[in-house]
């Protein structure tokens, strides 16, 4: 099973962009991009909770369930 966080489908659903979501929730910009790019294997639940209460979602709505297909 593979996690994506949909950090950026969120928030230009939203009309925001990178630094936007930056300046808004204070979260350091190197973070707010990994999470922006999917370039990360860990969260930050603070983090997590600050990107959900700017996008008005549960943080469980930030993140895609994807499961891995096998093939033989």
């Amino acid at each position: 099973m593979t996690v994506k966080l949909k950090l950026r489908e969120l928030a230009e659903q939203r009309n925001l962009n990178l630094s936007q979501v930056q300046r808004e929730t204070g979260l350091t910009m190197g973070l707010v991009r990994r999470y922006w790019y999917n370039d990360t294997s860990s969260v930050q639940l603070d983090a997590i909770c600050k990107l959900a209460l700017l996008l008005d979602v549960m943080p469980g709505e930030l993140f895609e369930f994807e499961s891995a297909t096998h093939s033989t």
